[in-house]
């Protein structure tokens, strides 16, 4: 471990005095938010998860299918208990997961994997790192992959 810690140091010292240091100054500090509107996406992954006040939340992250943003992901809390369920029952309708008797739901997670569907996407200027406004997307809705709007970007 110490011969270790003593070749990482003598391996940075060098890089440092032959000015083979990482050079950072072309990466941003984050990514840009998508612009307002509508994409094609599929639920990439879909993580079970514990809320800070103890209520079951899912984590799902969406990758844009096609466009000019395809690849780039987007991340959403679905909300199994609490606040905010209304907007998870919207997305798995949208999705096909529409159970007969919302009173016994049992789905899990790893079933959202794969699904495709549009997302209508905006923009919150509100979230705040060190000070300054950091802008990201939301999800403001989910719909049918199939469901046709006035203007798709894509």
């Amino acid at each position: 471990l110490l011969l270790s810690r003593c070749a990482r140091s003598f391996t940075a010292k060098i890089a440092r005095e032959t000015n083979m240091g990482r050079d950072f100054s072309d990466v941003s500090e984050g990514f840009a938010p998508l612009p307002a509107g509508f994409y094609p996406a599929v639920v990439q992954t879909a993580t079970p998860g514990v809320t800070k006040g103890g209520e079951e939340k899912w984590s799902i992250a969406w990758q844009i299918r096609s466009g000019e943003y395809e690849g780039r992901l987007i991340f959403q809390t679905w909300m199994m208990e609490g606040k905010g369920r209304g907007f998870t029952k919207e997305a798995l309708i949208a999705l096909d997961h529409e159970p007969e008797d919302w009173g016994d739901f049992d789905i899990e997670p790893e079933e959202m994997i794969g699904a495709e569907a549009t997302l209508q996407l905006d923009i919150d200027n509100s979230y705040v790192v060190n000070g300054k406004a950091q802008p990201q997307n939301v999800v403001k809705h989910v719909k049918s992959a199939s469901a046709e709007f006035d203007e798709v970007p894509f």
